[in-house]
């Protein structure tokens, strides 16, 4: 098998842990066969002493099946 990994960030004015389902939202509409999220690293933005918005970098591991590649009907 051949895997992937692409940074994805996803943001969200909630949570880390929407932040981390925005960017799962993001790669699953262009990606097939994700694998796995491995979130990298959370950061927030602050503005008049209030976490405006969160932000979670993550790598996500996909799986790359070479067969699709060669079956492209336009």
């Amino acid at each position: 098998m051949v895997f992937k990994i692409i940074e994805v960030l996803g943001t969200s004015d909630k949570s880390w842990d929407d932040a981390v389902k925005q960017a799962f939202e993001i790669a699953k509409h262009t990606l097939k066969h994700i694998h796995s999220i491995d979130v990298v690293k959370h950061t927030a933005r602050v503005e008049n002493d209030q976490i405006v918005s969160y932000t979670a970098d993550c790598k996500v591991c996909f799986e790359v099946r070479p067969e699709e590649h060669h079956h492209h009907h336009q």
